[in-house]
């Protein structure tokens, strides 16, 4: 699972980046329940559309459904360009273990 895209989306919060991430294959039960080695995990499996949502230490915020070839991450104000990318080199290589 890589990521083949990012689309910024319009913040709520002011000095938030939100960005629209795309993959080259789909949301896997497998794939999801990985993120809880780097935070907080809720899976709600029981919904019609599986969707989860992550919390990482620093503020990162995920929200996805499963079977989606998308999700949403949220990056806090402060040191976001920091944070982004260390999280997003951590995902990619908790997501992709094989190329890294």
């Amino acid at each position: 699972m890589q990521i083949i895209g990012t689309t910024v989306m319009e913040d709520c919060l002011k000095g938030t980046l939100t960005l629209l991430y795309q993959f080259d294959t789909p949301w896997t039960k497998t794939d999801i329940l990985k993120l809880a080695s780097l935070g907080q995990l809720d899976y709600f499996v029981d919904f019609p559309r599986p969707f989860f949502r992550f919390k990482s230490s620093e503020d990162v915020q995920m929200k996805g459904v499963e079977g989606d070839f998308t999700c949403r991450i949220i990056y806090p104000a402060g040191e976001r360009d920091r944070i982004h990318a260390e999280f997003e080199g951590k995902l990619q290589k908790l997501l992709n273990p094989i190329s890294h």
